[in-house]
């Protein structure tokens, strides 16, 4: 009978020589060896055998010897899961007309045919197998008392080591996607094999397996349907925490292996067809449990064989999105509504159920108590944001000399594009889970990044996950933020892949649950302008400042576009015209160009018109009142709407300076 816990063990460390044989640049063959050795001193001969055994001598020519070919029914389960995990574009032969693998070790973008992001090596190849060697040192104990447990903490500790920044290949242009990424998918194969009835043979046309896809429904509307800050956190975390919780739940039944990416209120596993309907069931219910049913998730699955796994993931992940897809068209019941008695009140969060518990809020600078009527689950969902993070918007406006604050929320551009194989295939690269899950890792490190980068600039991130971010930021440095952040994601992904923004500068006092639907127009209209006027990679923004506000219509991007026309803004634009815009207000701000001119221009063009303000600038420029230079700058901006905008910003975000 096959023991999975060991099988498991066995192909997440299959390669886990490679490190030590790069370093001391042997063949490539020779890191069954290198595996033998490291595993047999920790876990003895028997698991260092049935690890080291992956590679036969078909492909190879004799290179392996007999003694280190597949033997029992569990070494075949885990070549062949190598070999699948391996993928179409992971050439064996080419090992054996190439030199070896001499450090340093490379490993590249997958958006690229060799573009470096990473270097190892003698000495940090030797310090990874040290370190390596030191884990499973450390976690003896537990394989003596459980071998799943110490497979669970093995797995968990090598998911944070440098195994996820070193190539599983060593060749350009497929050293793309990590070693730790290979032999994770290697033991989910493994995995999913074993528990569909173990080896029948050597043909992967044999071998099934589901692709398990989840997405939540109408999760914009979910996390932003808040009047108070604390329910925007908590719908955030509780997102986070449900879509973990669902993931769990394939966990309990699988492993964490057989996870290829989740967050967001997304995942996608590999499991067997046989399980794949029981566990998406049990993922959907404690996802839906958590969130009380205020969230739901639509799941779904399709089924393809080991060859179809090997050679054509990405067409079936494509398929597996549409049909996910479609399922999502025929929405849920929506929730329930109360039925509402004349002397009870609606839950002023969502105006769904009835509203019978007080929540006191303090509000932002003012400090003023107000007492917000909510349900239950509204009730739940603002102390969960209450105690999950708490952000003083009074601090974040004291950082900003004229106490205005920025809302900003970020969405990555098609990133659909980059999961579904359509950038991959520009570099005649197929669409593999590996590759995917690296892709997915550098989403994950922007993130990452960029929640550090908000906190450095004084502001303070609600949520940053997958390719989505919202931030609150002092209003001075909200468009400076937004453009670095912008071409930190271009340079991330190789310029491949570009984000959309939209952002609200107002004062902490303004309504925040109104700014936060504002956000979501203006960002919508960067995505809209952007896909019909290039690629994508846009940013519309919007100033509230004084006691005017704004109509939902002004948002409006027909509006946006009428403006455009009179030259009177240029939104939504581009990041390369955000840079020009900042340009041009850094040039009044240092007094290159005076500030009273600029107003004079700006009022030109809105009261009298285009020609008229034009006319002014050359004026200027020919009475030696504005440098040529200076002044052909200011004629481009007047006529792309920049300068207009430009006016607004400095009239309103840095209104105090002289």
């Amino acid at each position: 009978m096959l023991d999975l816990s060991l099988i498991k063990i066995c192909a997440l460390l299959h390669d886990i020589g490679k490190p030590k044989c790069w370093a001391e640049g042997k063949h490539f063959s020779d890191h069954v060896l290198y595996t033998y050795d490291i595993i047999s001193k920790t876990l003895g001969s028997s698991l260092a055998w049935m690890a080291a055994r992956h590679h036969t001598t078909r492909i190879y020519q004799k290179r392996y010897q007999q003694t280190f070919q597949p033997q029992t029914d569990e070494e075949k389960i885990i070549h062949l899961a190598d070999s699948i995990a391996s993928g179409a574009d992971r050439p064996e032969m080419p090992y054996e007309q190439k030199p070896n693998p001499v450090p340093p070790i490379t490993l590249t973008h997958p958006f690229s045919k060799g573009v470096e992001v990473e270097k190892h090596d003698k000495e940090k190849l030797e310090d990874i197998h040290n370190r390596i060697e030191g884990i499973l040192e450390l976690a003896i104990p537990i394989f003596k008392e459980d071998p799943m447990k110490f497979y669970l903490k093995i797995f968990e500790e090598l998911s944070k080591s440098q195994l996820t920044n070193i190539p599983a290949y060593t060749e350009a242009p497929t050293n793309d996607n990590s070693l730790f990424d290979h032999l994770k998918l290697t033991s989910a194969i493994a995995t999913c094999i074993s528990l569909s009835g173990g080896y029948v043979g050597d043909r992967y046309e044999k071998y099934k397996f589901s692709l398990l896809c989840g997405d939540a429904d109408k999760i914009g509307r979910y996390i932003n349907a808040s009047r108070r800050l604390p329910d925007l956190i908590g719908g955030s975390m509780i997102v986070k925490e449900a879509t973990r919780r669902a993931v769990e739940a394939i966990e309990r039944r699988l492993g964490p292996d057989c996870i290829l990416f989740y967050g967001g209120g997304n995942f996608l596993a590999i499991s067997p067809p046989d399980l794949a309907k029981e566990i998406l069931e049990e993922a959907e219910k404690d996802f839906e449990d958590y969130t009380k049913g205020e969230l739901t998730i639509t799941t779904s699955c399709i089924n393809f064989n080991g060859w179809e796994l090997h050679k054509d993931f990405g067409n079936w992940w494509k398929e597996a999105k549409n049909e996910l897809k479609l399922k999502k068209v025929k929405n849920k019941s929506p929730r329930s509504v109360d039925t509402i008695c004349p002397d009870k009140s609606l839950c002023e969060v969502c105006y769904l159920r009835v509203g019978d518990k007080p929540s006191r809020y303090i509000t932002p600078l003012e400090g003023r108590l107000v007492v917000d009527m909510l349900c239950e689950a509204c009730y739940d969902r603002r102390n969960h944001g209450h105690k999950e993070k708490r952000i003083e918007i009074d601090s974040i406006a004291e950082k900003d000399p004229r106490k205005m604050i920025g809302i900003l929320k970020m969405n990555g551009d098609k990133v659909s594009r980059a999961f579904s194989g359509t950038i991959f295939e520009r570099y005649n690269k197929y669409t593999t889970p590996a590759r995917l899950a690296f892709t997915s890792r550098f989403l994950d490190d922007f993130c990452k990044r960029s929640e550090e980068f908000i906190e450095q600039n004084n502001g303070k991130c609600v949520y940053a996950g997958g390719d989505e971010i919202l931030a609150i930021i002092p209003g001075g440095k909200a468009l400076h933020i937004a453009l670095d952040l912008a071409r930190q994601y271009s340079e991330t992904m190789l310029h491949e892949m570009t984000i959309s923004a939209g952002l609200i500068i107002m004062k902490p006092k303004d309504p925040f649950n109104i700014a936060l639907q504002g956000v979501d127009q203006l960002l919508y209209n960067a995505k809209r302008f952007g896909n019909t006027e290039s690629k994508g990679g846009r940013i519309d923004f919007e100033i509230l400042a004084g006691e005017v506000g704004y109509s939902p219509s002004d948002l409006k991007l027909e509006k946006r576009l009428e403006l455009r026309e009179r030259r009177l803004g240029h939104k939504p634009y581009k990041w390369s015209e955000v840079a020009k815009l900042l340009e041009l207000c850094e040039k009044v701000r240092k007094g290159v160009i005076k500030k009273a001119q600029l107003a004079k221009i700006a009022h030109v063009l809105s009261a009298i018109g285009f020609k008229e303000a034009e006319a002014l600038i050359k004026y200027n420029m020919g009475r030696d009142m504005l440098d040529w230079s200076d002044g052909n700058f200011m004629l481009n901006c007047l006529s792309s709407g920049i300068l207009y905008d430009a006016h607004s910003l400095l009239s309103t975000v840095w209104g105090n300076e002289s």
